[in-house]
């Protein structure tokens, strides 16, 4: 058997090809077998059937995996298969999808490049920044007072012209 206790995710919306929507994560646990002893495991994916994770631990198909949920939980899995470093699991009583939206809930966002993309309407709004000045402020008392004399000399260029 094996024991592994949730510490904090990073999840993703994913498709698996079982058309189970699973959730992807990047879940640090800490494992421990009988004959392979204590190590650590990541998981990359869950679902309400089944989760994968990645371990170097010597882990056999068939096994049985003892897995600590966010919710407090504890959950059996067995490894239906493997892959070098990767072992994919199926529970063996389904989970609550409130234990799949636990573990999304605690987890910080998923910083991958689906994260990145993000539509028109969400976007910040570009301001100028008010602490910048276009021009010293010498500039802009020339400009100021130059204007204002324009205008008296247009006012009295038409006040001279109609009296």
């Amino acid at each position: 058997m094996m024991w592994a206790r949730a510490q904090a995710a990073v999840l993703e919306p994913a498709r698996d090809k079982r058309g189970e929507d699973r959730k992807r994560l990047r879940l640090e646990a800490v494992s421990s077998t009988t004959h392979a002893g204590r190590a650590r495991v990541l998981v990359h994916d869950i679902s309400q059937s089944g989760i994968l994770f990645e371990s170097t631990a010597d882990l056999m198909v068939d096994e049985v995996v003892q897995v600590d949920l966010p919710t407090k939980e504890q959950v059996s899995a067995r490894i239906r298969w493997s892959s070098g470093d990767l072992f994919g699991c199926e529970f063996e009583e389904p989970i609550s999808s409130a234990a799949v939206s636990a573990a999304m809930l605690i987890s910080p966002p998923y910083e991958g490049p689906q994260s990145e993309a993000k539509p028109w309407y969400a976007e910040e709004p570009v301001f100028p920044d008010p602490h910048l000045e276009p021009f010293p402020s010498w500039m802009r008392a020339i400009v100021i007072v130059g204007l204002a004399a324009l205008s008296w000399g247009a006012i009295l260029l038409i006040a001279s012209t109609v009296f």
